[in-house]
């Protein structure tokens, strides 16, 4: 009796063990949206992952995909490495096939790489990153992008042949700004600042706004995000207005251009500074550079100049016509 128990207890722990390994992994989570946007089009959240990692060591991250159009998609899964520029005007570069510099895609693995939603469903997928143990310091990058697959044209329709030759695709990415723990390098500073004109009539024309531009280095082994404030400044030294710099991501090893936009709806005339103060986002360094500019609102100025000139017109034709006369009168 006691043998034929303990054949009975050690078949159920070879069922468990064994459930254990076929057992499919943990599903991805699917729930249907109620109040579908006005935009027929699908988008995944968050944008960015920022992770503090150990060589060796072990994560998970999840992500959401939204359907928004009103039928059935077919969606694919890929991973790339990507990376930051030295030419200012870029910003992230995905390497395509290629391995980057800095490379993270063999450490990150999707959940799935195909997969079907219907209109309105909301997937959340678990994105495993694995650090090798022989991981350098510093930061490594990749980035998860989830595109929709085109349906194939109806070879019976009229129109079928010149669709073939337009299937229009949207992908969008997930960045993984993977920080490997270790002995880096933080180093960056503030190249340049300038205006993009040293003459401006005024600060809310839309097609020609007060724009400064700025350029910021980062030769470091990890990500930087500078920010701080642009305060403009009258040439009585008074300030008339302030633009705040948000945080922005440069890469290791890149260079990083920005613009900034002045607008105010206020009248503006004569010489005025830009003086940028800019924290590089480590050990409280920071970097300041001025630049003058001028406004000159010249149509403002004429409207007035022709208002005050059709004013004395009617004042002198008034005096002439009704014989008015201004003077002063002789003391007794």
């Amino acid at each position: 009796m006691k043998k034929f128990k303990k054949q009975i207890v050690g078949g159920f722990l070879a069922l468990i063990i064994l459930g254990a390994n076929v057992l499919p992994a943990k599903a991805v989570r699917m729930e249907k949206m109620e109040k579908p946007p006005e935009r027929q089009n699908f988008d995944v959240g968050p944008t960015s992952f920022p992770i503090d990692a150990d060589a060796g060591g072990t994560y998970t991250r999840t992500i959401q995909i939204t359907n928004w159009k009103r039928k059935d998609v077919n969606f694919k899964v890929e991973v790339e490495d990507f990376e930051g520029s030295l030419n200012p005007g870029e910003t992230v570069k995905l390497q395509g096939g290629e391995v980057g510099r800095f490379s993270a895609r063999d450490w990150v693995k999707p959940e799935l790489d195909k997969f079907t939603m219907q209109f309105a469903d909301r997937m959340f997928m678990d994105i495993v990153i694995k650090v090798p143990e022989n991981a350098d310091a510093g930061d490594h990058y990749a980035s998860v992008l989830i595109s929709d697959i085109p349906d194939a044209p109806n070879p019976e329709d009229p129109e079928g042949q010149k669709k073939s030759n337009v299937l229009i695709s949207a992908r969008v990415g997930v960045l993984f700004f993977i920080k490997v723990r270790g002995p880096i390098k933080e180093e960056g500073k503030l190249d340049s600042f300038t205006s993009v004109k040293k003459w401006y009539e005024n600060t809310h024309d839309e097609k020609k706004p007060v724009e400064f531009r700025s350029v910021f280095s980062n030769p470091g082994s990890v990500r930087l995000q500078p920010s701080g404030k642009i305060e403009i400044r009258n040439m009585l030294g008074q300030t008339v207005d302030n633009i705040i710099v948000d945080p922005y991501n440069v890469l290791r090893d890149s260079a990083r251009g920005m613009s900034f936009v002045w607008k105010n709806n206020g009248f503006f005339l004569g010489r005025y500074t830009a003086k940028i103060t800019l924290d590089r986002g480590y050990q409280n360094l920071q970097d300041v550079k001025t630049v003058s500019f001028y406004m000159f609102p010249w149509k403002v100025l004429l409207l007035g100049l022709v208002i005050f000139i059709i004013f004395l017109i009617i004042m002198r034709f008034l005096v002439k016509n009704m014989d008015i006369k201004i003077g002063f009168k002789k003391k007794k």
